[in-house]
């Protein structure tokens, strides 16, 4: 038999990891979108440096323009390496789901009668000790919270467990 406590730590690490993994999968693709057009960018600068000088209209001041602006964006390139970002925090989601269906699996032990209270805040413990190793790499890359995103994929973890939850009961 599992303690009203225990139930509610699993349930609120389950929602906590359900949370996380629509934050890092969110991230993960605005880091993707940053890195193409940064790439786009780029591409165009260059095309425009090589071909400014072929075009009868060209300028001296325009060549030179498009030349530094080739040169700023390969160097934010490298300094924001988004590209990177976006790898770990897409290798960070792929862990956090597969932690979150673990969560889902031992969310849904916790019922049954032969769940053993020790045994399961063992593996509550084990499972979150899990996600800070995997989320720890956000910080080690140097890639900020954002806290306006977290909270909005807050709101919608809660609002798919409290579908399941409803789902579940019949209601």
């Amino acid at each position: 038999m599992v303690s009203q406590r225990t139930r509610n730590a699993v349930w609120q690490n389950y929602l906590d990891v359900a949370r996380l993994g629509l934050y890092y999968e969110a991230l993960a693709d605005r880091y993707r979108r940053r890195y193409i057009f940064l790439r786009v960018a780029l591409l165009l600068s260059v095309l425009g440096s090589v071909a400014s000088p072929l075009t009868p209209l060209s300028h001296p001041v325009v060549t030179t323009a498009l030349v530094i602006a080739t040169v700023a964006l390969v160097a934010a390139d490298y300094a924001l390496d988004f590209a990177k970002k976006s790898a770990v925090l897409h290798q960070i989601n792929v862990e956090v789901l597969r932690l979150e269906g673990e969560w889902e699996g031992l969310w849904l032990s916790v019922d049954d009668d032969t769940a053993d209270e020790l045994e399961v805040r063992a593996e509550n413990r084990n499972l979150e000790s899990r996600v800070l190793d995997a989320t720890k790499r956000c910080g080690d890359e140097g890639i900020p919270i954002d806290n306006k995103l977290n909270q909005k994929c807050m709101e919608t973890a809660y609002e798919v467990a409290e579908g399941r939850f409803q789902y579940a009961h019949g209601e």
